[in-house]
Formats: C-alpha cells, structure tokens, sequence
C-alpha cells in the first residue's frame, strides 16, 4: 500500500491562518477558529498520522489549494505562500522530530525569514506570519548626482509585515552629515503583503567626486539593516 498524505488540517492552503485572518478569503472546517499557520504545515509526521501507516507506505505529501474564496492569482498566492515551503520541506526532507518549541521548527523560520526579501522581489503576493522571524533586508540603489544634489532612492527595503511608518531610516551621506531618511511605499493590506520600501533623502554635496552613504534601517523587534551606496557626482 502507497499513500500520498494530505490531512485536511496540516496541507489544505485553503483555510485560513488564524481567526479571521485574511478576513475575505480561507475557509475554517478543517483547522477550526484557531487557523493553520506554518507551524501547522510543518510540525506534524506523515509517516505515524495514521494507525498501520509507516514511513514505508508514505510516498509523498500534498497541498491542496481549493478555489472557493480566491478570486485572483494574487490570492492564491496569499494563500499558499509561505505555508507551502513549510509543507515541501517536510516532505523533502529527512526525518527530524518536529514540535512548536523544538530546533527542527526554529531553524526553517530562521530560514523561511531570509525569503521574504525574494517573494518581495520577484512580486510574489505573501501572508507575513507573525510566527516568522521576518527581518529587515536592503539592496542599494542608483540615485543620481548632478550638481551635488542626490536625487532618487538610495536603498530599497524588504520589511515584511512592517507599515511604513515602523520603520525609521538614517542616511550617513559620508561628508559628516547624517539625515532622517523616508520611507515611502504601498502598506499592507488584509490580502496583500506590502511592496518593497523605497528609502531616500535629500542632501547637496560642496565638492564633486565619488562619495560614501550609508543607509540604516530599524524597526521594533528586529536587527537593524544597513547598506553603503556609492554616489559619483
């Protein structure tokens, strides 16, 4: 006997992560008021689910994304991201004792954390689970130089789960003077995570050349972030 396993409340991407949350798309018959978060996805063994199933029997595990609520493919996304990593990694993966409170759990959030900065990228639509240790990532940008008035972004920021306004900049233009920077982009919303965070600033350099910003970034609960962009001008 082969069985690919898919209970209904550890691999439907079609319930909801937690009380009412997303509030117009998910359904609650399989994983009830409480929801199912990664955790859910990803602390359960497929191999010892079922009385007389072992390992052995187990050839795989499947995610079922039903269509009944979602409307486009951005909530598919929503919906299915990031649980599904959970539940691919423990398909994929060895077998390890997985628990809310155990090492297994704590280093595939640590990990699951690193790829918000990639779904924010790439426009992949996302819940930001407050189960995930999201952090702060920047990647430099091209502002431009004329006259020695910097124009444009200096940095853009991945800052999953964070409104604009938990954010706070500061920008070193390398001349010794430091400034707030600002932090402009799309917030969240109840169905879509927020967009990638453009950092900027204003400042006039006195003399012309090849100059050194840093740009750092803070929020509550999480390491700050920094970057260095170079501006020639």
């Amino acid at each position: 006997m082969k069985i690919v396993m898919a209970p209904a409340n550890h691999t439907y991407l079609d319930q909801k992560y937690a009380s009412h949350v997303p509030p117009s798309l998910g359904l609650t018959w399989a994983c009830g008021s409480a929801g199912c978060d990664v955790d859910k996805f990803y602390n359960w063994d497929p191999g010892a689910y079922v009385d007389g199933v072992t390992d052995a029997n187990v050839i795989g595990v499947e995610g079922a994304m039903w269509g009944e609520t979602v409307v486009t493919l951005s909530d598919v996304d929503y919906m299915v991201f990031p649980r599904l990593l959970a539940l691919a990694e423990l398909g994929w993966s060895p077998l390890v004792a997985r628990t809310a409170s155990g090492p297994a759990y704590k280093d595939f959030l640590d990990r699951l954390a690193a790829q918000g900065a990639r779904f924010l990228t790439r426009g992949t639509n996302f819940y930001p689970s407050p189960k995930v240790p999201w952090r702060l990532d920047l990647a430099a940008a091209h502002p431009t130089v004329s006259g020695g008035q910097v124009s444009g972004a200096l940095a853009s920021l991945s800052a999953p789960g964070f409104a604009p306004d938990a954010v706070t900049s500061s920008i070193d233009w390398g001349d010794g003077t430091t400034t707030p920077g600002t932090v402009t982009g799309t917030a969240a919303t109840p169905a879509t995570v927020n967009s990638l965070y453009a950092i900027g600033g204003d400042h006039l350099y006195t003399m012309s050349g090849t100059h050194h910003a840093t740009v750092t970034v803070t929020a509550p609960g999480v390491a700050p972030a920094t970057v260095r962009v170079t501006l020639q001008g």
